[in-house]
């Protein structure tokens, strides 16, 4: 409500209708502590974007934290953010046909985008860093998903750059994206644990202890590197 000052980015979310947008500046010094659920910002109304102006820093210290953003519906936008986790998720997304782009996550002990039971999402042209080691992903695909696209991503010190989790992830894309593996951990690039039809192509990696397990079925492998003198 116009003149209305709101704690938290949730609590502006819970004014919104489809097709609104919710616009935050970067403040010096400051995050936006969104600790009042364990899940943080809720974007639970279809169609809404979040949209960051310099990279707004958003954060959740609530002690059982889930995730910085839960995305449950389709047609969401995450634009132009700076999510700060620490030992849960950055995105968790259970929803289709959303758009996450020019983020920065910075990581500790959670993945950076976690995609679950959701389709034809597109994942692109954000950094992802210090995903920390312990099979954490800078971005997971886990239980049903198919037709998510991960693409153009720079993913520095992660265990794991991108892991496809479950058999019935299916017709993904991972495509263009430069990995760069943790120091001390397993280190691998891209996982293809399982699911199907995973198309993997375009893709860098450096100082990664394994570039790309495919245990996939029908995994296209096209055109990917290894850059043995990778420098962090």
């Amino acid at each position: 409500t116009p003149g209305t000052a709101k704690k938290t980015i949730d609590a502006v979310f819970n004014l919104c209708s489809r097709n609104d947008a919710v616009i935050i500046f970067a403040s010096t010094g400051v995050a936006f502590d969104e600790n009042v659920n364990a899940g943080g910002i809720l974007m639970d109304i279809a169609g809404v974007t979040l949209y960051g102006v310099d990279l707004p820093e958003i954060c959740n210290s609530n002690a059982g934290g889930t995730a910085v953003i839960t995305v449950s519906v389709n047609d969401s936008k995450i634009i132009g953010v700076y999510i700060n986790e620490t030992s849960f998720r950055g995105i968790s997304c259970t929803s289709d046909y959303n758009v996450f782009a020019n983020n920065v996550i910075h990581g500790d002990f959670g993945h950076g985008v976690y995609l679950n039971n959701a389709d034809s999402n597109e994942v692109g042209y954000n950094v992802l860093k210090n995903m920390g080691q312990n099979t954490i992903a800078g971005v997971a695909m886990d239980g049903t998903c198919a037709e998510n696209i991960v693409h153009h991503n720079v993913i520095k010190n992660a265990d794991y750059g991108v892991r496809v989790i479950h058999a019935n992830c299916t017709t993904n894309t991972v495509q263009g994206n430069v990995i760069e593996g943790a120091a001390g951990g397993t280190a691998r690039g891209i996982s293809i644990e399982a699911g199907s039809h995973t198309f993997v192509a375009d893709n860098i990696m450096g100082a990664c202890v394994v570039s790309i397990v495919d245990a996939g079925t029908s995994t296209v492998l096209v055109n990917n590197r290894e850059v043995s003198k990778y420098t962090r």
